[in-house]
């Protein structure tokens, strides 16, 4: 029995994809690009200059009484459409379909973004407290107990936040690692049972 798969990629993933599923058993049966551009209005801006003084002035000035400003945005879709055919009597034929599952699950881990916002707004908050600390003593002025309990708790809730965050981020990244090396390794027991 042949089963069949379809995909939309993109054209610069067209040889990997097609390469990927050659791997898991699939044969290409066809592709075909598709293209399309649709412009559209997406504002129009009006400007008149009425009647009155200042109308009258600025259509004496532009030589006419307004101005129409029409503003457009082309959408581009561009895409290859593959089909794909696989026999299910091939051998090794449930190990493939198990493995290109997990391989894609595990490829479809992102990298994460490190957590540079939230570091800089913790530092800034903390620079702030301590600057102010800071002109407090030069200025020799006597601190409010609320003031000092801001200035004990923002550099510690500051710390805590950051700690977490990049303590969040260093899990992400080592988990992306491992599901990039659960799909190495799936890939190549795969291309060992087809034989690619």
């Amino acid at each position: 029995m042949i089963e069949y798969s379809t995909h939309n990629v993109s054209p610069d993933n067209e040889d990997s994809f097609q390469k990927i599923k050659e791997c898991f058993g699939w044969q290409l049966v066809s592709e075909n690009e598709v293209y399309s551009e649709n412009t559209y209005i997406s504002d129009i801006k009006a400007t008149s200059y009425g009647d009155g003084f200042v109308g009258g002035f600025m259509s004496g000035f532009t030589g006419s009484d307004g101005k129409i400003e029409v503003n457009t945005r082309t959408d581009v879709t561009n895409y290859i459409h593959m089909r794909f055919a696989r026999d299910t009597d091939m051998p090794g034929y449930d190990t493939l379909r198990t493995n290109e599952d997990l391989f894609m699950s595990y490829s479809a881990v992102d990298y994460p973004d490190k957590p540079f916002k939230s570091t800089i707004i913790c530092v800034i908050a903390t620079l702030i407290i301590v600057m102010a600390v800071v002109l407090a003593i030069i200025n020799g002025t006597a601190a409010a107990p609320w003031e000092i309990a801001v200035c004990v708790i923002v550099p510690i809730v500051s710390a805590i936040i950051m700690a977490v965050m990049w303590t969040r981020y260093k899990k992400r990244t080592e988990l992306y690692y491992y599901s990039m090396d659960k799909a190495k390794s799936l890939l190549q027991e795969a291309r060992d049972i087809v034989g690619v």
